[in-house]
């Protein structure tokens, strides 16, 4: 894998992260739905929950596709 394709990967994986780490809960704890706000917290830490391992096994996976790893 190429130094730039290696760098793009990265930046797109990061990327990524930010939205589905950071964005989605937010949107679920802040968008007005009829849940009360203690459904749509547990909805976020459950979201958080789930995305955080998919993006480590994800990094993961890219890293161990490296020659140098």
């Amino acid at each position: 894998m190429s130094w730039t394709r290696a760098v793009l990967l990265g930046l797109g994986i990061a990327a990524l992260a930010a939205v589905l780490l950071l964005l989605v809960p937010n949107l679920i704890v802040t968008r007005p739905v009829q849940l009360s706000r203690g459904v749509r917290v547990a909805l976020a830490i459950g979201w958080f929950a789930i995305a955080f391992p998919l993006m480590v096994l994800l990094l993961r996976r890219l890293q161990s596709r490296s020659r140098f790893a």
